[in-house]
């Protein structure tokens, strides 16, 4: 198509408004901003999406041919991986400017978040509920007994029986989660999802330093985010935990960068 003497590339134009509207709908912001919507810098992120989101070949030969799949017949499988993990990347740092925006927004870069502000955050309770969603403070709640002869899936549980629930097992449940194995923060955007979220317990019995700790995570999250850019670092060290039988974990290290918008806030707290 050509508008006067100057030709337009439509697929690029409607690529970059699928994406710019995706994103806006995830993260409340566009992927490419309208002064670079032209220039080379946008050309290159919307390709760097498309390598992300879209296949070079949509039709896959194992699909019609499964038994293909036990050999990974053109490298099919290892590629979707790699994409994949791609694709995660970019949706993590969707969900980062995210939580990075509403903390600008309601809380600014005068003062530190504290208190008062957490209320207006929504989002970055939602970052923290599926934290906890993911990685359950502890896979087992308390016991409890049964106060009376009752019926629980089928099966029948006399009264006085020792019950425990399986938070980790529910918090990861498909049957009760859609997707249980992402990590979505949107998915509490409703609130919290009752019986199906019991991190801390639940009723009379439920911990009752729960809210204690959740504010304490939501002040400690939110001020990193406010004031720093972290990046994960290159080399991941593993740790050994003294346990029976021991078990092994990645080291949490990450890379703080101060935010430029937060410099002066931060050079407060300098000695």
């Amino acid at each position: 198509m050509k508008i006067g003497n100057r030709e337009v590339d439509l697929e690029y134009w409607f690529t970059l408004l699928t994406f710019n509207m995706t994103t806006r709908l995830v993260a409340s912001d566009r992927c490419v901003r309208d002064e670079d919507a032209g220039t080379e810098l946008g050309k290159r992120f919307v390709e760097g999406l498309k390598e992300k989101f879209l296949r070079s070949s949509p039709s896959n030969l194992c699909d019609y041919v499964p038994i293909l799949r036990w050999i990974d017949y053109g490298r099919v499988k290892k590629s979707m991986v790699i994409l994949q993990k791609k694709r995660d990347e970019f949706l993590q740092g969707l969900i980062d400017q995210k939580a990075r925006t509403e903390i600008d927004n309601q809380v600014g870069h005068r003062c530190l978040l504290d208190d008062s502000n957490l209320s207006k955050l929504p989002f970055l309770q939602c970052v923290i509920n599926e934290t906890l969603r993911l990685s359950s403070p502890v896979p087992l709640l308390l016991p409890h007994y049964s106060s009376e002869d009752c019926i629980v899936g089928g099966f029948e549980v006399p009264r006085g029986t020792t019950l425990l629930v399986n938070a980790l097992g529910l918090h990861r449940d498909p049957k009760v989660w859609e997707e249980p194995d992402k990590f979505k923060p949107e998915r509490f955007e409703g609130g919290r999802e009752g019986f199906k979220f019991v991190p801390f317990g639940i009723g009379r019995r439920a911990c009752p330093g729960a809210n204690m700790g959740v504010r304490a995570i939501s002040l400690a999250l939110g001020l990193l985010i406010q004031c720093f850019e972290l990046e994960q670092v290159r080399e991941k060290k593993s740790l050994i935990i003294d346990s029976k039988p021991p078990l092994k974990a990645e080291a949490l290290e990450v890379v703080c960068i101060p935010r430029k918008n937060a410099l002066e806030l931060l050079s407060q707290f300098q000695n």
